[in-house]
């Protein structure tokens, strides 16, 4: 599915040289996906960016990896100096092109950087971020390098975000745990969760976001059916093939509800006998990057919907506030959920994103890192193999 206004989200943005920024999935991203950035402003009267307008007004393309960028992973793009086609630049996940003119986020007089997917001539805005010290422009009928109006497709504090306070240098500081991607998106579009500065600043933001469970899931224990808050450490829980292994970990998090997102980013719930054989046995709530095991296929909710019978749920029915959980068992695991094989925590999040995280710590402190099922991976609908489509009803959605 095309990626869309909110899919992705700055988290950082580095002015003084050497220069870098980050953005965080918020949505899975599939292989070989492009999202070009550019530091050019957008006027008022065409609605185009004009990169080119200046010596270092120019686009920098980013490749998605094989297998594709998980919702939640922090993607972090870094010069040597400005990006230019001759500097050595680094990446977190993916590839980067600079193809003509140099992108530079312009220290000291403040600037922007817009992503997006399309041509030049009609982009498709994802995400954006004013370093100007000021709101977006109301009005710009020429071409700037540090000026712009907020483009068609934006809007600010949801999608894109402009400093009140002029700095160089900054990162989001806030939460790294929300329900829906959707609260992640508006606690990141807020300036008062940053930390800036004019001079040398760590960034020392979240390096992954993490989406789970919601509470009253029933998980299968060796004693009956539990609600995953009421499970603990050393409970046994059976697995989808029949065994029985302790939990090691639950991982929470208590997520407030500041704002109403859009339908398309909240929890994904599966009616009864949505995926199947009377499957799950009552409505399960879970977020939309939460996978299940649909025929031999770990495939995340977000990429099933289809608008009947699994579907995205109003934040307004979450409540204020509500708790996600994550089951940690000693290895990757397929486990029941209200009866459907789901699958327990893998650590390609940190950890360090649950409120209970020094639980973790004191308990068991380092560990190795887990080692992921084999199954294959659906991250988006069009991941999901044709048959399972069909059979859910899930071709055309998500």
């Amino acid at each position: 599915m095309p990626l869309s206004a909110g899919d992705i989200a700055f988290v950082s943005y580095y002015a003084d040289s050497p220069e870098s920024f980050s953005f965080v999935a918020l949505t899975s991203i599939s292989a070989g996906d492009v999202i070009s950035f550019t530091d050019s402003g957008v006027r008022s009267d065409t609605g185009q960016i004009n990169p080119g307008a200046s010596s270092v007004e120019g686009i920098l393309d980013w490749t998605a990896p094989a297998g594709g960028v998980p919702a939640g992973t922090v993607v972090t793009i870094s010069s040597n100096g400005i990006f230019t086609p001759s500097e050595t630049i680094s990446v977190s996940h993916g590839s980067v092109v600079v193809a003509d003119d140099p992108v530079s986020l312009n220290g000291g007089s403040g600037d922007q950087l817009f992503a997006f997917t399309g041509s030049i001539a009609s982009p498709n805005y994802l995400a954006g971020v004013n370093a100007n010290n000021s709101d977006w422009e109301s009005s710009l009928t020429f071409d700037s390098t540090t000026l712009s109006v907020l483009p068609t497709g934006l809007v600010d504090g949801v999608s894109a975000m402009h400093q009140t306070t002029l700095a160089d240098n900054m990162f989001y500081s806030g939460p790294s745990s929300f329900a829906t991607p959707a609260a992640g998106l508006a606690a990141i579009n807020d300036f008062s969760n940053w930390t800036s500065s004019d001079g040398a600043l760590v960034n020392s933001g979240p390096s992954s976001f993490l989406f789970c469970f919601a509470a009253g899931t029933l998980i299968a224990s060796a004693t009956g059916d539990r609600a995953v808050e009421n499970l603990e450490i050393g409970d046994l829980i059976v697995t989808q093939d029949g065994r029985r292994v302790p939990v090691k970990w639950i991982g929470r998090q208590t997520v407030k509800t500041m704002f109403l997102p859009a339908e398309r980013v909240t929890p994904v719930r599966f009616a009864t006998g949505s995926l199947g054989n009377g499957l799950p046995h009552s409505d399960l709530t879970v977020t939309a990057d939460h996978g299940m095991l649909v025929d031999g296929v770990i495939c995340h909710a977000g990429a099933l919907v289809n608008g009947t019978t699994i579907t995205r749920v109003p934040l307004a029915e979450m409540g204020e506030t509500y708790t996600v959980y994550h089951i940690e068992t000693e290895a990757h695991e397929i486990i029941l959920a209200n009866g459907a094989p789901a699958e327990t925590f893998i650590d390609n999040v940190s950890r360090r994103v649950f409120d209970n995280y020094a639980e973790f710590e004191a308990i068991y402190g380092d560990v190795p890192e887990m080692a992921e099922l084999p199954y294959p991976r659906a991250m988006s609908a069009r991941q999901v193999p044709v048959h399972i489509a069909r059979l859910l009803g899930a071709s055309k959605v998500a």
